[in-house]
């Protein structure tokens, strides 16, 4: 009996997961396609295919299903920088960094369009000194916001990256170049081809290889 209601259990987890997935799924391609003040919870539940009780049921308000979208997302990118940062160098930080962000657009570039369309708020949130659904969402251990320009500048300054840049200054115009530059691509992707004979993912990894060189120390031909 106790090994049934274990199964039950596991499979209503699983269900509820499914479901919290194809709701955030549908309420991303809409931000992107309308907006994210032009899209209300009946939208969300029409192109999710389920009643709006059902949305509800999972979902209080847009607030929630927004900052559950931007909490998902950093938490992919956080859980990628810690399976890899035992011991890198700051030069090899911030080509990981860069794949990361570059394997997340060749999976699935609508990531970074959501980014860019609630950083504003993102940002506003993240650094009030108030209880905002930033902080009630974002719990200790959390990727949140800062996090990647915390791993970038720890102990920046190891020789393998060119000793007269700001560590701080260097991750943040890296981070931010870098956000900006795939939410750019993404918006047109489609066209990149046809006007200029390359693929968006091809344009990126030139910007991005220009970034790393622009930071390398060659002098010490790279630590790793």
């Amino acid at each position: 009996m106790e090994k049934i209601m274990k199964k039950q259990k596991g499979q209503y987890k699983n269900n509820n997961k499914i479901q919290i997935n194809k709701i955030l799924n549908a309420a991303e391609k809409l931000f992107i396609e309308k907006g994210i003040k032009s899209t209300t919870m009946s939208d969300i539940a029409n192109e999710a295919m389920i009643m709006r009780a059902t949305l509800y049921k999972y979902f209080k308000n847009m607030n929630e299903v927004l900052w559950t979208l931007q909490h998902r997302k950093m938490q992919a990118i956080g859980m990628r920088i810690k399976q890899n940062e035992v011991r890198l160098s700051t030069y090899k930080k911030f080509e990981l960094y860069l794949q990361i962000l570059y394997d997340g657009f060749v999976e699935s570039p609508n990531d970074y369009l959501f980014l860019d369309l609630f950083n504003e708020i993102y940002q506003k949130e993240s650094t009030s000194k108030k209880n905002t659904p930033y902080k009630q969402m974002f719990k200790d251990g959390d990727f949140g916001s800062g996090d990647s320009i915390l791993f970038l500048t720890k102990n920046f300054h190891d020789g393998s990256v060119k000793s007269e840049l700001d560590p701080e200054q260097t991750a943040v115009s890296i981070v931010y170049g870098a956000l900006g530059i795939l939410s750019k691509f993404g918006k047109n992707i489609s066209w990149m081809p046809i006007k200029y004979g390359f693929k968006a993912e091809v344009l990126i990894q030139n910007c991005f290889n220009l970034f790393l060189e622009g930071i390398k120390n060659d002098k010490q031909n790279n630590l790793h």
